[in-house]
C-alpha cells in the first residue's frame, strides 16, 4: 500500500536538508530511507513533546502510519535515525548528515515552537484525521 501525504513544513524542510546533503551523483534509493525518515521525524516528535510543543497525539499517529510500512531490514539504523531524532536533530541516514532542529526551523523563518507544532497538522495529514 503506497501512502501519499502532503506535509507542509517537515517534507519540505527535511527534502530541502536531504537535497543539500546527497553527494552530486546520483545515488541507488535506498528501500529503507522512508521509514528512517519517519523514524527521525517521530524522534523529533519526542524531542519537541520534552520542549513542551506538540501533544503527544501526533506521536501516536506518526507510530500508527509507521507501524503501516515494511519493517526496516537495517533495524540499527531505524533506530539511530529516531535517536538522532530524540537529540533534535533530522538525520538524513543515506549520507550521515543531521542538522538541529532549531537550525532547520530558523532556516523556514520559524521559531522551534512554530515548527514542533506543525507536526499536529502534519500527523493528521498521515492518518486522514
Amino acid at each position: 500500500m503506497r501512502h501519499i501525504v502532503s506535509m507542509k513544513n517537515i517534507n519540505l524542510g527535511f527534502g530541502i536538508f536531504a537535497a543539500l546533503s546527497l553527494p552530486a551523483q546520483a545515488q541507488d534509493p535506498n528501500p529503507d530511507a522512508l521509514h528512517y525518515q519517519f523514524r527521525n521525524q517521530l524522534g523529533i516528535i519526542k524531542y519537541c513533546i520534552d520542549k513542551g510543543f506538540p501533544s503527544q497525539q501526533a506521536a501516536e499517529k506518526y507510530e500508527k502510519f509507521l507501524s503501516s510500512l515494511p519493517v526496516a531490514q537495517d533495524a540499527a539504523q531505524a533506530t539511530l535515525a529516531e535517536e538522532k531524532g530524540r537529540q533534535g536533530l533530522y538525520y538524513y541516514a543515506d549520507s550521515q548528515s543531521e542538522m538541529s532542529a532549531e537550525q532547520l526551523a530558523e532556516g523556514m523563518s520559524q521559531t522551534l515552537e512554530q515548527h514542533c507544532k506543525s507536526f499536529d497538522e502534519n500527523a493528521s495529514a498521515l492518518t486522514g484525521g
